[in-house]
């Protein structure tokens, strides 16, 4: 089965690549860098999610794979700007990698996606409570709205349409982060760790699996427990 993941090169794309093509998925990768691991995907197309024109003719191209059983969008940026130095370019940089691509490529694929199908999207613990950087908080919360009207759209054929929520994982982006809000967010984080791209990939890889029939226009929490003592 093909699955096409947006964004994959980077620490939680990778995971989540490696993870569904040990499960024997057929991987077609999509992001402005190269991957670190090649091999595991069976077409890799480049493509700067900023460009809106460079989407739509990467969606073109994407038309001819045909038969995806699922599209997972993974590409995100997170800036770390304070409020007082945030601008309207940096602003709508955010939203057209966040938002404005996601929304380009899963209803330019839609059709493509088999009945029955997968769609999932990365969002981010910041769409629930925000962040220090309120564009990204304003994209994922965007996104997270997408993805649930996309479940109301596509459930007349089948199409399970969902979002994951990481909390903090440890990648290069969580590593840029302030001490002092890592530190904040340890206080609350019942497991006292960062999670792991694994396990972000894990749950994708559940909702992608043939058994998972009935659940659509939901997120899934990978957060370590950080809501209950939010």
């Amino acid at each position: 089965m093909k699955v096409l993941v947006v964004g994959c090169s980077g620490g939680i794309g990778t995971a989540i690549s490696r993870h569904l093509k040990k499960e024997g998925y057929d991987i077609v990768g999509v992001d402005k860098d190269d991957p670190s691991d090649e091999t595991l995907f069976s077409v890799f197309y480049r493509s700067d999610l900023r460009n809106a024109d460079d989407v739509v003719s990467l969606v073109e191209k994407l038309k001819a794979e045909k038969h995806f059983w699922a599209l997972v969008y993974v590409a995100g940026i997170y800036p770390i700007v304070p409020f007082d130095e945030y601008n309207l370019k940096l602003w709508d940089e955010v939203q057209s990698v966040n938002v404005r691509s996601a929304f380009i490529i899963l209803k330019g694929l839609a059709d493509g996606v088999e009945r029955g199908g997968r769609i999932v999207t990365i969002v981010s613990g910041a769409a629930h409570i925000g962040s220090r950087d309120l564009g990204y908080s304003a994209s994922k919360a965007a996104l997270l709205g997408l993805t649930k009207s996309l479940a109301l759209n596509l459930a007349k054929r089948g199409i399970l349409v969902n979002a994951v929520c990481p909390g903090i994982i440890d990648t290069k982006m969580s590593a840029r982060m302030h001490p002092e809000d890592v530190e904040k967010y340890m206080e609350k984080i019942l497991l006292k760790r960062k999670g792991l791209p694994e396990e972000v990939a894990a749950g994708v890889s559940f909702l992608l699996n043939k058994e998972n029939t009935y659940m659509t226009g939901t997120t899934i929490n990978i957060n370590g427990g950080l809501y209950i003592n939010a």
